[in-house]
């Protein structure tokens, strides 16, 4: 595909796009704790861009075992997660985000789950998602994450009860 580019973090220049797309994904629902968190972290962010404008972005984020637990036993909303960002020795990664343009096709689509998912199913990390609709709930079933049960502190889209999923740690032998 021509005029595409990823850029394995995020620059400042992808902030008021991004901003639009979560605007129109999430139903104007911007979290600025994200933004205040990209400036900090920039490396966390993988951006998809196709003719110079943003067609997407994902979100992973590494977390403390705390927050992967309490994740798991429904006891921390996605505001909370921020505060266990743990860059230098993370438990777990924990994918916040992946959202595309609405004008966005498949295979830019796919190319943003694949640039943005890659790297984390081949660390030996565990994973974990909560699925706040049905575009991300057939992600992780497609990525082979393994649906957990539903989780309560999080807010789904256009009625979408949200799941937790999960990837399991594994040892390389």
């Amino acid at each position: 595909m021509r005029n595409l580019r990823v850029f394995p973090r995020v620059e400042k220049k992808h902030f008021k796009q991004i901003e639009q797309i979560d605007s129109r994904r999430f139903g104007g629902n911007v979290n600025p704790e994200f933004f205040a968190l990209a400036q900090k972290h920039p490396e966390l962010y993988t951006v998809l861009c196709h003719n110079n404008d943003v067609a997407g972005y994902g979100l992973v984020v590494p977390v403390s075992h705390f927050a992967v637990e309490a994740i798991k036993r429904g006891e921390m909303g996605e505001d909370e997660i921020l505060k266990h960002v743990e860059v230098r020795k993370p438990e777990a990664d924990y994918i916040a985000s992946i959202a595309s343009d609405p004008t966005a096709g498949a295979i830019l689509r796919s190319r943003l789950v694949g640039y943005t998912l890659g790297p984390l199913l081949r660390s030996p990390r565990e994973a974990i998602a909560v699925a706040v609709s049905e575009d991300g709930d057939s992600i992780a079933k497609e990525i082979g994450l393994k649906p957990i049960g539903e989780n309560k502190t999080f807010i789904g889209l256009d009625g979408y009860s949200p799941k937790l999923f999960i990837k399991p740690a594994f040892e390389w032998s």
